[in-house]
């Protein structure tokens, strides 16, 4: 009988803690873009965990989204060829990762195909063209493809050997072709 007592007492308390457990709910969108952040957080300091999560997402914003002029991103993309640019510890992260990632994949792995995401329309900016429509549910595509050697010409400055990093106390970027990042699957 006490043995009994004691697993129905265990029992009741597993079923009182998880009752009192905390539990938070939130949602958001990164990269001011519809692609959507959902939590479900259990425990202590639910709401708080949340608010650093939604500041990790800020910062990655502030950094790498290619919509935001004022990102770091679309700096190093503006900046000219021979021109240092100092970015912070995210979007250097993220670059030195990249050009292992190109290394270690013989290039299958590229986040520096922002002018041919263009170039092929596939880009933030332009991915909307194909979404469909109530007028034409299966969406749109391009009346061409681009030109093979249009593609060729931007392949050839779209590799680590077009840029440097440095870190001496902050960090910076130059880059020795045009290159343009885009984090996107990586970030």
């Amino acid at each position: 009988m006490k043995r009994i007592s004691a697993i129905i007492l265990c029992v009741v308390c597993g079923l009182a803690a998880i009752a009192c457990a905390r539990v938070y709910s939130g949602s958001d969108f990164v990269f001011n873009s519809e692609i959507p952040f959902s939590v479900r957080l259990y425990g202590k300091n639910t709401e708080k965990a949340y608010g650093e999560m939604q500041d990790v997402m800020t910062r990655l914003t502030d950094s790498v989204s290619t919509t935001n002029p004022d990102s770091v991103i679309s700096k190093v993309n503006a900046a000219a060829v021979g021109e240092r640019v100092e970015v912070d510890e995210i979007f250097f992260s993220l670059a030195k990762t990249a050009s292992e990632l190109y290394a270690e994949t013989a290039g299958a792995f590229n986040v520096m195909l922002a002018p041919l995401s263009r170039l092929w329309q596939v880009d933030a900016e332009s991915i909307h063209l194909y979404a469909p429509t109530v007028s034409n549910p299966a969406g749109s595509a391009p009346d061409s493809l681009p030109a093979a050697s249009d593609v060729a010409a931007l392949l050839q400055s779209a590799t680590p050997a077009s840029f440097t990093l440095e870190d001496d106390g902050g960090y910076f970027i130059t880059k020795s072709a045009p290159v343009e990042f885009d984090f996107g699957g990586l970030a």
